[in-house]
């Protein structure tokens, strides 16, 4: 059972194909600043690689990091880097 008002978003109407590595690393003394309302906990970083192969706008490639923070309560990844070419 799910929190109350809580609603689950419709999947999203396209499909994507492709390759994806993800590593755990180990944060240096720079993190970059979280949004208003996030704080920082500590552990380590989330880097993400992607390749698609497929997708609505052709094949491309994406770069992410996320970091651990804490939101109210709750812990949660926040992505604060994320290119794609």
């Amino acid at each position: 059972m799910g929190a109350v008002g809580f609603t689950t978003p419709p999947a999203a109407p396209w499909e994507l194909a492709g390759e994806c590595v993800v590593a755990l690393v180990r944060p240096s003394a720079f993190r970059p600043p979280l949004p208003a309302g996030l704080h920082p906990m500590p552990g380590p970083l989330v880097v993400a690689a992607a390749r698609f192969t497929e997708s609505p706008v052709g094949p491309y490639l994406e770069l992410s990091v996320a970091q651990p923070a804490l939101l109210g309560t709750r812990i949660s990844m926040c992505v604060t880097l994320m290119v794609v070419d």
